[in-house]
C-alpha cells in the first residue's frame, strides 16, 4: 500500500472523531473557554449557527447573507465571550408598547435567534424570553433590533451583559 494511502487511512479515526465533535461549525471546547462547551470556528461561512454573540444585523446589513429585522444570541450566563455557543429552545417574544406579542422567534442550537426582514418591528418595543417555563422581561424600550449592540460580554448602553436565560 502506498504511504499516502496508509497515512490517509490511519488518520480516518481522527477525522471521524473531529467531525463528531462539531455541530455545523460549532466545535467542542473546554467549558473554561465557553460555558456551553461549544465555540463557532467557521469564520464567515454562512450558517444559522454562525458567530453567536456578534452583531448579526451589522454584518448582514452590509449585504452579507439574509437581512434581519431582529437578531441576537441567548446564553446561559451574562458574560460569555463572542463565538461561544448559547442556549437552544428559548422563546424570544418582541412586545409592542402595550405588552402584546408582535413577533416571536426561538433560539437555535447556537443560541442564535432572528426574525427576517418583511415583518414590522413595533417601536418602541421590549422583549421577553421564556425558557423551561421561566420568563425574563426586558425593562428598557428599544428601537433597534440588533440585540448584540447592547448585549455584549460586558454590556453596553445600560444592558447588564448578554441576553441570559432566567
Amino acid at each position: 500500500m502506498p504511504a499516502s494511502r496508509f497515512l490517509l487511512l490511519s488518520s480516518l479515526p481522527f477525522l471521524v472523531l473531529l467531525s463528531a465533535c462539531q455541530t455545523g461549525n460549532l466545535a467542542t471546547v473546554a467549558t473554561s473557554v465557553c460555558a456551553s462547551g461549544q465555540q463557532w470556528q467557521g469564520g464567515t461561512d454562512g450558517s444559522d449557527v454562525m458567530q453567536p454573540g456578534t452583531s448579526c444585523i451589522n454584518c448582514h446589513g452590509q449585504g452579507e447573507g439574509p437581512q434581519f429585522l431582529v437578531a441576537g444570541t441567548v446564553y446561559a450566563g451574562q458574560h460569555e465571550s463572542d463565538l461561544c455557543g448559547g442556549v437552544s429552545g428559548v422563546k424570544v417574544d418582541i412586545l409592542d408598547k402595550d405588552g402584546n406579542i408582535a413577533l416571536s422567534a426561538t433560539s437555535n442550537s447556537a443560541g442564535n435567534f432572528f426574525i427576517s426582514q418583511g415583518h414590522t418591528l413595533p417601536k418602541p418595543y421590549t422583549a421577553r424570553i421564556t425558557y423551561k417555563g421561566a420568563t425574563r422581561d426586558m425593562k428598557t424600550p428599544q428601537y433597534s433590533g440588533d440585540c448584540a449592540n447592547c448585549h455584549t460580554k460586558v454590556g453596553a448602553s445600560d444592558a447588564p451583559g448578554r441576553i441570559a436565560v432566567p
